[in-house]
């Protein structure tokens, strides 16, 4: 049974999982029809995750903390230490064995979050049995530490950086403990959303042997394994994003065309931004959509807001796109016919998204295109369809073409601009049952 947490437990930033890239990004898409999933996954990489980061910040302060506190002949010195250590220990340990054992990755990463709350209650005991303060959650200070956790970005994996961000070495005991008590429960709380992420994972792929079984099969059967990346636009507020993202969305969307119902501000955007990392997605992925805007002002939104992409979706001259440098571009055709399919691939773009034509709209109208005039472009470039799509219809779509991923607004809405969140789940399980 899972240990009830302190009161100062607080929600933080993403614990990500090993395999976070897009390794499409530097694929040679004049050959996708050969490209398959790799059978062992990439892996690994657990010095990026900000659980392993806050584990080996939670060690360090331990380290100072018992140096200066704690008697070091005393068996209370050594379980503090190797408590502290064995949650980093057996993070990195479970990220490398997520090639072969997703068991081995549940379980490496409980035992990380087990050995950390061995060590919250260590610090627990010290400061009731000296007669001091474990501050509440809300406090004055406990809050100043969650917000020094929130601004800092340090890497705490690089050894080059010996910074005593949070003054461990010069603090008194109650105040030292409290701090890495409120730091003990980030870690804990990353740790906690990175299992369930794993569970997710581990119900909807399976773990190594089921992969050895699917793939044989695949590779007898010919079938292609590349997965559809998926985009859930439109999104108006953070709570929306949010579920996008936990139920396994690629990209997030946000419209900054002010005649769309799906219109947000700058401001706006940060806050649905602001609200997911909060919430344990450090890189959500956000496309910007923008309609005859300024380049300048597209450039101003990429940097403020760190998009992953501009997606330029209005009648803009050829000339627009080389001003948009070094940004990574998705330009959009809106599909009449056959006829204006000629200028897809032309000019450089990242992807190319495809959505239906409309004599008074830039996209969002819930029109299907014809996705069979798009078969002769999808092995040459990233093509995102959208225009219509639905969690009963996406599945026919991928069938017919195979594209690079699809993107969905009004069809996963209850009302413009209002996301319902069984359609987004149903939209995305209809996506990913077909890479089974």
């Amino acid at each position: 049974m899972e240990k009830k947490m302190p009161q100062n437990t607080e929600k933080s930033d993403q614990s990500d999982q090993s395999d976070q890239s897009d390794m499409s990004d530097s694929s040679d898409l004049s050959d996708t029809s050969k490209k398959r999933r790799r059978l062992i996954p990439q892996h690994g990489g657990y010095r990026k995750l900000r659980s392993f980061q806050t584990a080996q910040l939670v060690y360090d302060a331990t380290a100072i903390f018992c140096s200066r506190f704690v008697d070091k002949h005393s068996r209370t010195h050594d379980q503090m230490i190797q408590a502290a250590r064995s949650g980093v220990q057996n993070i990195a340990e479970g990220s490398m064995a997520s090639a072969t054992s997703k068991k081995s990755e549940l379980k490496l990463t409980g035992v990380a979050r087990a050995s950390l709350e061995e060590l919250l209650l260590d610090y627990e005991d010290f400061l009731r049995q000296r007669g001091l303060q474990i501050w509440p959650k809300d406090s004055p200070e406990a809050l100043s530490v969650r917000g020094k956790y929130r601004s800092d970005r340090s890497d705490r994996s690089d050894k080059s950086d010996k910074s005593d961000f949070y003054n461990i070495g010069t603090a008194s005991a109650e105040a030292a403990a409290n701090t890495i008590i409120c730091l003990i429960n980030q870690a804990s709380f990353l740790l906690g959303r990175q299992l369930r992420r794993l569970e997710q994972m581990f119900l909807e792929e399976g773990g190594f042997t089921e992969r050895l079984y699917r793939e044989r099969t695949r590779s007898r059967r010919n079938l292609l394994t590349i997965p559809i990346k998926i985009k859930i636009c439109g999104m108006t507020c953070g709570e929306d994003a949010l579920a996008a993202l936990e139920a396994g969305a690629d990209f997030i969307g946000l419209v900054f065309y002010k005649k769309s119902p799906r219109f947000v501000t700058l401001e706006q955007a940060e806050g649905i931004l602001s609200f997911v990392r909060e919430h344990g997605f450090d890189d959500p992925r956000a496309i910007g959509v923008f309609v005859n805007e300024e380049p300048q002002i597209v450039l101003e939104y990429v940097n403020r807001l760190g998009l992953y992409a501009a997606q330029i979706h209005g009648d803009e001259p050829p000339d627009y796109f080389s001003r948009l440098a070094p940004c990574r571009i998705i330009r959009t055709i809106r599909i009449k016919g056959a006829e204006n399919l000629e200028a897809l691939g032309r000019g450089d773009a990242w992807a190319w998204l495809c959505d239906a034509w409309h004599p008074e709209h830039y996209g969002g109208t819930g029109k299907r295109i014809d996705v069979a005039l798009l078969a002769p472009y999808v092995s040459k470039h990233r093509i995102i369809i959208a225009g219509g799509l639905t969690p009963e219809n996406v599945s026919e779509v991928i069938r017919a073409v195979n594209p690079y991923g699809v993107d969905v607004s009004s069809g996963i809405e209850s009302a413009p601009g209002k996301k319902d969140y069984e359609k987004i789940r149903g939209f995305i399980r209809a996506v990913r049952s077909l890479e089974i």
